[in-house]
């Protein structure tokens, strides 16, 4: 049986480039990516406070993608594929990633009631 696992990528830009890169990241890479067999969901997020003392660099959004297998390797590896297939498309070139890891569900979603 296969569990489902999540793709967690921590990102940042230059305030200068912000705008150009949250347009290209809503209307071309979430598009893109979410065509990639694997891929069903993708979220993203941007930190609501100061950056942790501890994060170096500090990276203001984080991307989380619902990932259909824990087989995280080979769809890492079909990742890496796709994105140099895309070529420009698969990477914005002012967005620095601090850190990406994909980790694996345990156990079943517990809800809150009413939720």
């Amino acid at each position: 049986m296969s569990h489902q696992s999540v793709l967690l990528v921590y990102t940042d830009v230059d305030p200068e480039h912000e705008e150009d890169f949250k347009r290209w990241y809503d209307e071309v890479h979430l598009p893109d990516l979410l065509t990639i067999e694997g891929f069903l969901a993708a979220r993203r997020y941007k930190l609501s406070g100061p950056a942790p003392r501890n994060q170096d660099p500090p990276c203001r959004y984080l991307a989380v993608y619902e990932l259909a297998s824990d087989d995280t390797r080979a769809l890492m590896k079909h990742l890496g594929e796709e994105v140099a297939r895309l070529g420009e498309r698969g990477m914005h070139p002012k967005m620095r990633v601090g850190s990406a890891a994909t980790y694996v569900a345990l156990g079943e979603p517990q809800r809150a009631a009413g939720a």
